[in-house]
């Protein structure tokens, strides 16, 4: 799959899972869920929607069968390439074909009637290919304790980091243009990129917080313990940005208030003394 071709799916994806998010949230079972539990519900249906294996039965025993190992999997392993999908498909329908087979065997057993050679074979051959299959996903150890210490964790930091990739409510990062520093905030359609509040040029800073500072109002460790920093950082922070505009602004805005605050002062006096 060429890059356009997986930017398209992922595109599509996102527009499925906002479809599937807006329908469930007009659903009067789900109306107690939160945004978030929503999203996390229309992603899995997305999901399961996807793989389609479900729909390649008609009873509805097997059907429920599939639904349940499908979501099974997707609890207990990383399935994230569309290839991985695919072979999981294939496998949940050897499965349940699995079960078809050794519900007929029973029955003929039960009464009292040879079981044909050929659903032996047929049975051996599918207990194969759901062997392959699982190998080829990495599912045939089932038991974390039969396996080493290093898959173990090797495991598990690929889970993590697949539900860190689809769970962040937000990511900081420079911009790719002026280099300063953004925030990314998750919106249930795409990533919204707004200024970001403590960061500037790629420098610990708040512009309410400076305000606050050079108006007396908190002191040097107030401002350095809100950004978790040393109370050394604002003295080097100031002298860093006293060229900068933005910062030449804060001082101007603090030197008119100040300004503003003795005249009215002044006005007062005045008003008192005549």
């Amino acid at each position: 799959m060429t890059k356009k071709n997986i930017r398209i799916s992922k595109l599509q994806a996102v527009k499925s899972v906002k479809t599937a998010f807006a329908q469930l949230k007009n659903l009067t079972a789900y109306k107690n869920k939160t945004d978030a539990e929503l999203l996390e519900i229309a992603k899995r249906k997305v999901e399961v929607d996807d793989i389609g294996v479900v729909n390649i039965f008609k009873e509805s025993s097997e059907r429920t069968l599939a639904k349940q190992l499908l979501h099974k999997y997707l609890d207990d392993y990383s399935i994230s390439t569309v290839s991985d999908k695919n072979i999981l498909k294939d496998l949940i329908y050897y499965e349940v074909v699995q079960l078809r087979l050794q519900t007929i065997m029973n029955k003929l057993h039960s009464g009292d009637k040879a079981v044909p050679t050929q659903y032996l074979d047929t049975l051996h051959s599918n207990s194969k290919q759901i062997l392959s299959l699982k190998s080829t996903l990495g599912l045939n150890k089932s038991q974390e304790e039969k396996q080493g210490n290093y898959d173990v964790l090797e495991h598990k930091i690929k889970r993590h980091k697949q539900w860190m990739n689809e769970n962040q409510g937000s990511r900081t990062l420079p911009c790719a243009y002026c280099g300063k520093m953004m925030l990314l905030k998750i919106r249930i359609d795409i990533w919204e990129a707004q200024k970001h509040p403590f960061f500037r040029d790629k420098m610990l800073f708040n512009r309410h917080l400076t305000k606050m500072y050079l108006r007396t109002q908190i002191t040097k460790e107030d401002y350095a313990a809100t950004l978790e920093f040393s109370p050394d950082y604002v003295d080097w922070l100031l002298e860093k940005i006293k060229m900068n505009p933005e910062f030449k602004e804060i001082q101007q805005e603090v030197t008119n208030e100040a300004q503003a605050k003795l005249a009215e002062l002044e006005a007062e006096r005045d008003k008192e003394s005549g």
